[in-house]
């Protein structure tokens, strides 16, 4: 695009100025007369807006706080602004077509050829293509290549314009496709000599323009397997030279990339694709026309695999690296992120920054030998190359602001492996005995101190992303490929693909098990009235019929109940419905309860896997038993920590048992945790935990406190999510509590039978499936792994449309009564209160009430406590505390005080349940009754009174 095409593009430039001065010339845009501050520390405004006139088509700025006055063009504006000098015009350029948001322009601009279709000669076969070249090549044409190219550079390497190229189809017709002013077609014809000695040729014609990359290229004639295109002009320039050495020649990447470097004034030479490795002949082919060779890789993940490749071969060449940072920041007009040596000097075209880059060039050889006078060899070693070397093999500093010592890595594509000093020095050996050289260099480079002493303070340093997850998918690393997780499906990436995207993986995270595709195992779906079902297509996940058990909260009725004492038919049914959501013999309300708690469980699974953070979704998971026990709390085995263990298989995770209610004041309680810690499982937590400790942390950043370093902070996004598991309630649980925690309930299911319970059988996890899940003999991955990714996928699909899936609450809500009690005022309390007894029902006189209390259950207790404990007593009962209808209060459980003699006198009333019907029985009979009488009322008019 040229700055015609650009100002077009954006209102005449006047986008462009906005961009950089909406802030100062607002006014001054609206109304070009009135000037304004280009300068924010003069004194008095001395710059005006230049509307388009008649001999400049676009907007521009006229500074007339200069001597003379100074006029800028949108760009030359825009560059000023943005701190950019006069060899960054095509920067500038590349920066606004990318913040006006004019790529997607661009690519739908893109040309196409004029094509046109004939009847196929008799002796034109299948899959020939015919080029029918032009004397000279156009000047438009010559554009597309590069902005420093020139037709002649084109003719060094054999280039030429195609009027229009045939194509002979299967189906007998001949396509032909024709050069447009728009849409240049070229050829390069390239010389070889056959198997006999007979001089050949071929031609490879390019559609520059062409917006599907695969068949920009194809091939008129008989190509040689490994062609080297550009050693014919080598060769050329070598005999124009006297038959002397050239310079140098650039092994680049492609045909555009070679015209390009040829327009700098170097010799290129390239293959048809980056991927086909250069032998040793080959680079001594080149040294008989070139005195040095030096080799170009691209940025992307295959030009660098195979930059470092060729480095380490041929050890004694030099390899030109790309600034990735700097052409990274930068799109083509298809799109495509900037990568190769022509999109660099689209940017920077001048001879100038080509020379840098080849003068900034090295080998990796991190020796030399010298001859001193007396005529000895001395060998020498440099720390910047044997750096270098170790960075072309993957070798690397982690940059880690809170690390002690300096961690090296080695990065292999994404997977990054952490290494030792002595497997760096045991690499260096092997490479040097791979190509055997002499023990003497070898004692040489080990008795250096550049290997031992310096390599921390000089190897390069390494910020790496290690994120999995991004708004919309999840990653997960496995064996055989790195899957992508969105709502609406999985994508598999090879591990080289992955180093376009911003993340990298631990070797030690890798799942050791491979992935296959799968179809859904289970649909979710939200009915008319709001409540979510489930519909399970296949149970071969073992994982899913765990969770399927360990949601069945109504078993003992459908299992054991219903049948009185048939042990026979308990046992029958129980082994045909081993794995079973909705048995017989339950309610549909059971069903939908059993379904809820399932498909939450699912839900929290999707959500602990997705390792991307939101903090109005932030959340702790937290395990809660369903069965009510004694005193609120459970006896366990429910198969909660199952849970954590089966997670933990798929994320980094960190295991913590909390069985001391004092752990929260350890000092050092999360040392162990990283950015890398995707997960922290709380297990056992104790009754008396203090929960409030971990809140901060799920919303906000995550404190770390280790030995030996300051404390610091993970911020909330890099932050690992919280799942807690433990057999009570918690029972101080008010509304900002439940905002900060998502419940997860167990049935007993799987339970212990014990003397004081009241079980017919025990019961595991193991009983139901023979085996262990997830022990080091496992067979169950592939179906798993595949129900676990399902899980993430459900989880992506609603996670921005619907609040977080609930589980049925009712037993855990009484649970927290019950905790909130005590058993020693619930038995009291059910006794004191009991229907008939003369204390429910009735109006009572709270210091009566708690003397009784403080006989009775504790002798300290308070008024406040006993009202806590009341209302808890009351809601687990279905009982009402202080109804608004005795108290005159704007709603139940509100405090009550009447007047008696002049002195206020606390007073309670416990409504029964029993009452409770009563009146809910006579307010439906009296609204019966109201309708008949209503409908009479509205007859009467047909009866003759």
């Amino acid at each position: 695009m040229d700055t015609k095409e650009l100002y077009s593009l954006t209102n005449d430039g006047l986008d462009i100025i906005n961009l950089v001065l909406a802030d100062r010339a607002s006014e001054s845009i609206r109304n070009p007369k009135k000037l304004f501050k280009l300068r924010l520390d003069e004194r008095t405004p001395s710059a005006q807006i230049v509307p388009p006139s008649g001999t400049c088509n676009h907007w521009g700025v006229k500074d007339y706080g200069i001597e003379g006055g100074k006029y800028f063009s949108p760009i030359d504006i825009y560059m000023r602004e943005m701190g950019l000098d006069s060899n960054d015009f095509h920067v500038a350029m590349q920066e606004i077509i990318q913040r006006l948001g004019l790529v997607e322009t661009l690519k739908k601009g893109v040309s196409v050829p004029r094509i046109a279709y004939r009847e196929a000669k008799a002796d034109e076969t299948a899959g020939q293509v015919i080029v029918f070249t032009c004397d000279g090549i156009p000047e438009n044409a010559v554009r597309v290549w590069g902005k420093a190219v020139k037709a002649e550079h084109l003719k060094e390497l054999q280039w030429e314009y195609v009027d229009h190229v045939d194509i002979v189809m299967k189906n007998g017709k001949v396509m032909q496709r024709y050069s447009t002013d728009s849409y240049p077609i070229f050829a390069q014809k390239n010389s070889y000599i056959d198997g006999d000695g007979n001089n050949c040729y071929f031609q490879k014609v390019y559609e520059p323009l062409n917006y599907d990359k695969t068949h920009r290229f194809c091939i008129s004639g008989t190509k040689p397997a490994n062609y080297i295109y550009g050693l014919d002009a080598l060769k050329k320039a070598f005999n124009q030279n006297g038959e002397q050495r050239v310079k140098d020649v650039v092994i680049v990447s492609g045909g555009s990339d070679a015209v390009n470097c040829r327009a700098m004034g170097h010799q290129p030479v390239c293959r048809d694709s980056e991927c086909i490795e250069w032998t040793e002949e080959e680079i001594k082919l080149l040294h008989k026309y070139a005195d040095c060779v030096y080799f170009i890789a691209d940025i992307a993940d295959t030009g660098i695999r195979m930059g470092r490749q060729f480095a380490n071969k041929h050890y004694n060449e030099k390899v030109v690296w790309l600034d990735e940072q700097f052409l990274s920041r930068f799109v083509d007009n298809r799109g495509r992120r900037c990568k190769d040596l022509k999109d660099y000097l689209q940017l920077r075209p001048n001879k100038v920054d080509f020379y840098k880059l080849l003068a900034n060039a090295q080998p990796v050889r991190f020796w030399d030998f010298k001859v001193n006078d007396n005529g000895n060899t001395k060998i020498s070693t440099s720390l910047v190359r044997l750096c270098y070397f170790l960075e072309c093999n993957g070798f690397a500093i982690l940059k880690e602001e809170h690390a002690k010592t300096p961690r090296f890595v080695r990065i292999d594509g994404s997977v990054v492996k952490e290494v030792s000093k002595k497997d760096i020095y045991e690499f260096v050996e092997n490479w040097m005995k791979e190509r055997c050289l002499s023990p003497e260099l070898m004692d040489r480079i080990f008795r250096s101190k550049d290997l031992k002493t310096y390599l921390a303070d000089h190897l390069h340093q390494v910020s790496l992303d290690f994120s999995t997850g991004t708004s919309k998918s999840q990653f997960f690393y496995m064996k055989n490929y790195c899957i992508e997780v969105t709502s609406t499906g999985v994508l598999r990436h090879e591990y080289r693909s992955t180093l376009e995207k911003p993340h990298y993986i631990w070797e030690k995270d890798i799942i050791q098990q491979r992935y296959e595709s799968a179809e859904p195992m289970f649909d979710i779906q939200k009915n008319e009235d709001g409540d979510w079902k489930i519909t399970i297509h296949s149970l071969a996940s073992n994982v899913l019929r765990y969770l399927i058990n360990t949601s069945r909260i109504h078993w003992r009725k459908e299992m054991e109940t219903r049948f009185g004492d048939d042990r026979v038919a308990m046992k029958e049914y129980a082994d045909t419905h081993k794995f079973c959501i909705n048995g017989e013999g339950l309610t549909e309300d059971e069903v939908k309860e059993q379904m809820l708690a399932l498909i939450n469980k699912i839900y929290c699974i999707g959500y602990l896997l997705h390792s991307y953070k939101v903090e109005s979704r932030a959340r702790a998971v937290i395990l809660f038993d369903y069965h009510i026990g004694e005193n609120g709390e459970c006896n366990g085995r429910t198969g909660k920590s199952l849970f954590g263990k089966i997670l933990g298989k798929y994320i980094n995770s960190l295991y913590i048992e909390a069985k001391n209610r004092h752990i929260t004041e350890r000092q050092f309680l999360f040392a162990e945790v990283t950015e890398d810690t995707d997960l922290i499982f709380i297990d056992e937590c104790h009754r008396l935990l203090d929960y409030h400790f971990f809140f901060g942390r799920i919303t906000g950043p995550f404190s770390v406190e280790k030995k030996g370093i300051d404390p610091y902070s993970i911020e909330f996004a890099k932050s690992p999510k919280l799942l807690l598991a433990t057999n009570y309630v918690i029972r101080e649980a008010d509304a900002s509590t439940w905002a900060r925690l998502l419940p997860c309930v167990f049935s007993d299911y799987y339970h212990q039978q014990a003397q004081n319970n009241e079980y017919l059988e025990s019961r595991s996890v193991r009983d139901d499936f023979g085996f262990e899940l997830y022990d080091t003999d496992y067979q169950g991955w592939e179906t798993d792994i595949q129900f676990m990714t399902q899980c993430v996928q459900f989880y992506l699909s609603i996670a921005d449309k619907e609040s977080p899936i609930m589980p049925p609450m009712g037993n855990i809500l009484k649970r927290q009564e019950k905790a909130r009690m005590g058993m020693k005022f619930e038995e009291w309390a059910d006794d004191y209160f009991q229907e008939g007894g003369g204390h429910i029902d009735t109006e009572l006189n709270y210091d009566e009430v708690l003397r009784q209390a403080q006989t009775h259950v504790d002798r300290h207790l308070e008024t406040p406590a006993l009202t806590h404990k009341l209302k808890a007593y009351c809601k687990f009962a279905g009982h009402v505390f202080n109804p608004m209808d005795i108290t005159g209060a704007s709603k139940d459980g509100e405090r009550w005080r009447k007047r008696i003699d002049g002195i206020l006198v606390p007073k309670i009333y416990i409504r029964s349940k029993t009452q409770i019907e009563a009146i809910e029985a006579q307010r439906m009979a009296e609204a019966e009754k109201e309708v008949v009488q209503r409908d009479i009322f509205d007859g009467a008019e047909d009866y003759p009174f």
